[in-house]
């Protein structure tokens, strides 16, 4: 969190000096633009973009608070369900901790750091270390069963890809799984031929 609100505001700083953008694309300041921007000031061009357009930053700060919130009442909800009778504001702390801890790229399945620092906060707070470990556990059941529709939604899917078309007045015509990607392209891909 505290690295993305970081990355914003050289963004935005880089956009209006213009100085940073040049040494990222490996020209000298001061030296005469024309070449090809590179990726990083091709970044940081896109984000000073994106965030200067009116409105943009308002809802990424509403959407962002509203996913804050729905995270800290699921980790409340878990920390009542696992028999925690602390009260909500001195929760709360604890329960931003483990979010934090959540974030960093060090889990196996999303289990990991959370567990570790949400038994650490509780422990130092004098709620007890295997308190900490079964919030942290009862949240990590809680989210995924929260995302097990969207499984049947992707499960639906995949079975509906090979299914058979039947018009009222015609043979059975199967019909081709459409062809997915992860991301649509928006200019169109040349076709390579070798001999």
């Amino acid at each position: 969190m505290v690295a993305g609100i970081a990355a914003t505001v050289l963004a935005m700083r880089a956009g209006r000096s213009g100085r940073l953008a040049g040494r990222l694309d490996g020209r000298r300041p001061g030296a005469v633009p024309g070449g090809r921007p590179g990726p990083l000031a091709a970044l940081v061009r896109d984000a000073r973009t994106a965030l200067v357009r009116p409105g943009v930053r308002t809802a990424v700060l509403g959407t962002s608070a509203a996913v804050l919130a729905g995270h800290v009442a699921t980790f409340l909800l878990a920390a009542r369900t696992a028999g925690t009778t602390a009260s909500v504001g001195r929760l709360v702390p604890l329960l931003l901790l483990a979010l934090l801890a959540m974030a960093l790229p060090l889990n196996v399945g999303g289990w990991g750091p959370r567990e570790g620092a949400t038994a650490w906060a509780f422990a130092a707070a004098g709620l007890g270390a295997g308190q900490g470990v079964t919030v942290a556990v009862v949240y990590g059941l809680l989210v995924l069963v929260a995302s097990l529709p969207g499984a049947a939604v992707l499960v639906a899917r995949r079975i509906g890809d090979g299914r058979v078309d039947r018009p009222a007045d015609g043979p059975a015509v199967a019909r081709a799984p459409a062809a997915r990607t992860l991301l649509p392209s928006p200019v169109p891909v040349p076709r390579v031929t070798t001999w």
